[in-house]
Formats: structure tokens, sequence, C-alpha cells
């Protein structure tokens, strides 16, 4: 066990203490000054332009106004449009630094401007509007820029555009559309310009040759401190081997981490949640080098099994600096390695060999993701699903089937399971088409349908027939929970080698034969070890008079399974 100083005070929802550790809260409050009264955030710059108004001042035409479409805080942020040859700018008020030495602004913003306009940074201390630029290390202009932007640079005039992220902001696509993924922070150390003013002001300045159909300058969550110490995070990068996309074994896992900070780390933990159960703490990182963090998780991942992690840090500066890694969310690996063992549940969201479709250059065929088709739910649990588009490919229409097969499982010791999924069907009903379930207890080499119509053994199973094969047909109303005990599939029981297939069995083309087929969360279940039965009625022995109740005594057993 590591005992470490650990927060229990900051993201409470996000990190929770699985073992008793020693603690110390640091407890930082929210609002303009953190505990030992240093770091000042003032109302005024700091906006996240919530409000109907905001204490910004926008000139220009059309200018700076509220949009509800894209934000990071929900939910708007600001949005900056112009004319051709036009100029719009976004002017904060003024606000005092002086006794403060460290000055830093961080903004979020989508610039989908054209790729020769520019959105620029400003800063006023009283002598007049001068551009921030980043020169060349260790001599800059008169600020650091650690943002990532490839605009930021001498060479492109220190300004922004939809060429700053190229991937994400699509330059020379004037029309495109953005989406809340395009969100980008940029943070700026200004303590060369800002430090120790009595007046500064900060602006975001658009100009160019007009909008040419892209969106504008989005701009949410500004953040202007200062300080008499350092108000950066700590830079934080994993070690090989990290937990992240197929994991070759189920842990636990030990992690390592390279953490530097100039005023040192006062704390830094790892914390991991399981199948999305809520994030736990390994209870604080130990330190092995200058530099060197390591810990480990305490749990073995079963087959099927997704973890997610993040790292948390806290410097050793008057301000206790707070940075995650990864700055967004969380980064996960999942464990599917070698034959998955009975009980297990795949819900589909990581695309792994369990799950195979053959694929055809002409006929549809089973597709793993987001599904395109079908106006249910995408999915049962997020981001992906397998399913089955049908569409119409311009008038013919011809008999085909399409396949999904899963790997092989083992029900060497497995007795009795019952297996469940979910399927969303939306099917025409003008022809014969529609899903099946088979099961081969011999590895693929020959194979069954699994269950029947009003079969006993099984829920929500199949409803119609496609060429003599018993299958789930039509409109299923939205997602449904089929399920089936496997003891009614001959040969299941003790076999090591048993594999499924959804097979897809109609027509394709005729547009009136156009439907989707979507399933989720796959399961394999085991019935409890221990079950209660009854064996024999004691009393009353005889028949009771009609009307007459009497107590009823009856013996139990324990049935097994």
């Amino acid at each position: 066990m590591i005992f470490n100083f650990v927060n229990e005070c900051i993201e409470p929802t996000l990190i929770m203490k699985k073992y008793f550790i020693i603690a110390f809260c640091f407890c930082l409050p929210i609002g303009l000054i953190n505990v030992n009264g240093q770091a000042i955030c003032p109302a005024g710059i700091n906006e996240n332009f919530n409000g109907v108004t905001n204490p910004y001042t926008s000139t220009g035409t059309p200018g700076w106004t509220n949009d509800t479409n894209f934000y990071v805080s929900p939910y708007q942020s600001i949005r900056g449009q112009y004319t051709a040859a036009g100029t719009i700018e976004l002017t904060s008020p003024v606000v005092s630094t002086l006794g403060n030495t460290q000055v830093t602004l961080k903004f979020n913003h989508i610039c989908k401007l054209s790729a020769v306009d520019a959105g620029i940074i400003e800063v006023n201390t009283g002598a007049g509007w001068v551009q921030l630029k980043n020169g060349p290390l260790p001599a800059p202009d008169n600020c650091v820029y650690t943002g990532s932007a490839t605009t930021f640079t001498q060479s492109f005039g220190w300004k922004f555009s939809s060429l700053s992220y190229p991937v994400n902001w699509l330059p020379g696509q004037d029309s495109a559309m953005p989406n809340n993924n395009w969100w980008k922070q940029e943070s700026f150390d200004i303590s060369i310009i800002a430090a120790n003013q009595a007046s500064v002001q900060v602006r975001f300045k658009a100009a160019g040759n007009g909008m040419a159909g892209n969106y504008g300058w989005l701009i949410d969550d500004v953040e202007f401190c200062f300080s008499t110490c350092e108000l950066d995070g700590s830079i934080i990068s994993a070690v090989s081997p990290v937990i992240s996309g197929s994991l070759g074994s189920p842990g636990p896992y030990t992690m390592c981490f390279n953490i530097f900070d100039s005023s040192g780390i006062a704390q830094a933990d790892l914390s991991y949640a399981i199948n999305g159960s809520s994030f736990n703490s390994i209870g604080g990182l130990q330190q092995i080098t200058a530099s060197l963090w390591c810990g480990s998780t305490y749990d073995t991942l079963h087959y099927g099994d997704t973890i997610c992690w993040f790292v948390q840090t806290y410097d050793g500066s008057c301000n206790f600096n707070s940075t995650y890694y990864p700055a967004v969310g969380s980064i996960c690996g999942y464990y599917y390695s070698g034959i998955p063992s009975i009980p297990f549940c795949d819900n589909f969201d990581f695309i792994t060999s369990n799950w195979t479709a053959p694929t055809s250059s002409i006929d549809p065929y089973w597709e793993s993701g987001q599904p395109g088709c079908g106006t249910t739910s995408d999915f049962i649990t997020a981001p992906n699903s397998w399913f089955m588009k049908i569409n119409d490919n311009g008038g013919f229409s011809f008999s085909f089937n399409s396949w999904l097969y899963s790997a092989a499982y083992k029900f060497s010791s497995a007795f009795n399971a019952k297996l469940s999924f979910w399927y969303a069907s939306e099917l025409s009903t003008a022809s014969a088409i529609g899903v099946t379930l088979q099961y081969s207890f011999n590895n693929g080499i020959t194979w069954n349908t699994l269950g029947g119509i009003n079969d006993g053994c099984s829920k929500n199973w199949f409803n119609g027939t496609v060429a003599t094969k018993p299958s789930w047909v039509g409109n299923s109303q939205g997602w449904k929970k089929a399920s089936i005990n496997l003891k009614c599939g001959t040969g299941i029981n003790g076999s090591s080698g048993v594999r499924f297939k959804f097979l897809y069995n109609g027509f394709y083309g005729n547009s009136t034969n156009n439907g989707c087929f979507k399933i989720d969360n796959f399961c394999i279940e085991l019935p409890p070890e221990k079950d209660m039965t009854v064996v024999s009625i004691i009393s009353p022995r005889k028949k009771a008079a009609t009307n007459f109740p009497l107590p009823v005594k009856v013996m139990i057993e324990n049935a097994g399974n």
C-alpha cells in the first residue's frame, strides 16, 4: 500500500477511495483566490458567455453575438463575424495585475475563418494595443505560447484561422459546419507584457476579405489569472507499456509516468474505472526518480472488460496547480485476449477479433461502429454496435446471405448457460427478409438454428420464418432484449468450441426491401451455483374443504443446476 498525501476534496465525483489511506486535504475552494490567497482570476476578463449580456465590448459588423449551437460550458459561446474588408473586435474590461509576477491567458475556440483571413490576440497595458507574438526561444517577443496551433508562428503572422488545426477545422471547405469536437484550448504565459501592470485589457480581433461561407470565430471560457508564483500545470507523459487499446494480459497493471514541474510535485495519483463504474484512486503514485512516478491497479480483468484511467497531479507552487492527463476524458484499454471464458459480456464498443463479418463488393454486410441506419437509438451502450444495413442499389433485386461470426467459446465446464443480447429490427415485410441466429458446437464445421418460434426456452426470440429458417422479421418497435437457455441447443453443454452466427437472409436492391437490423450487448451467463426446488408437500395431507384455508408446509432442498 502506498501512503501519500491524497486529495479528497477536488473532483469528488471522479476520485473515490477504494482503500483506506492516510490522507490530507488541500481543499481548494472554487472562487477567485486559492487557499494561500495567491492565484487571482478576476471576473471581467474571465467569462463563459452564458449570460444574456457579458462585460466584453463588441465592435464591427455584424460583430460578436451569442451562439447556442456550439459551446464548451453549457449552453452558449460567443461568435464573431465580419463583412468584406471588415474588422471586428471583442474587448475585455480593464483589470490590474499590480504586485503579481505571473500572468496567464487561456481560452477555448473554433476559428472557422478562411485560411487567408486572420484572428489575432492583442493586449493593452495603457500604451496601446500590442499583438501577442511568440518569438524564437529562449527570448520570446511578449508571450510564451503553449498551444498547438500550426499557424501561431512568425511565418504565419501569429494568427489563427481554419488552417490552425487543418484536420479538425477543414481549411478550404468554407461551408463545412463545425461541431463540438472541434474545440481547442489555447494557453499563453503573458507575464512579459502583462505582469505588475495597473491596467490590462485583452481583445480578440478578426479581419479579412469576408466570411466566404465560413461559420466564424467561436470563443468560450476565457480564463485570465495572475499570481506571485507560477500558474502552469505539470507536464505529464505516459511511459510504455500503457493501458490502451487491446490488452494482452488481464492485469493488475503497473503504469509509470514522467512528470515535470519547475515547482516540484506535491501529489500525483492514478484513478481507474472498470466497465463504466466510478473512478477509484490507487492511493497515490510513488516517486521512483526525480521525474518518474509509478503505481499499480488492484483488479484483474475478465474477458471483455474495459478499463479507463487518468492521472491527476498538484505541483509544489503556492497555487497547487492541478493537471489532468489526458487533458480531456480518460484513456481506455480492453481485454479480449485468448478464447473467452464463460461468463462474459461483449458490448461491441471496441473493434476486436471476437466477431468477424465477411464483406462483399456488391452485397451489404455486417458493420461495427455507430449505426448508420434505422430510426431507433443507435446503441444500448455507447458508442458502437453491430448492424446490418439493407440499401436500395438502383432497382434490381436478388437474394443473398450475410453472416456475422463469433469466436469459439469454451463450455467445457459451463452447463445450462443463458445467452442474451439486445436487438432492434426495422426490416421491410414486403418480401421475406429476416435475421436468424445459428450455433456450432464443433468450431464451425456444422451449423444449427438456435431455438425456435415459441419453443419454451426463450424470450423475444424468433417471430417469423424466412427460407424455412425461424427468424426475426418486421419491426421490433425499438430495442428489445432476446434471451435463450442454451441447454436447448444440442451439443453446447461441455463443448470447447462453440461458435455463434447471425445470418441475414433475403433480398437486396428493391427500395421496398430496405431496412436495418442492429445488435448490442451480447452476453453468456451461468445459472446460480445453488438453487431451490419443491420436493414434496407435507401438509395438508388431504384435500381441504372448499373455502377453508389451511397453512401449507413444503419440504425444499438444494436442486443444484
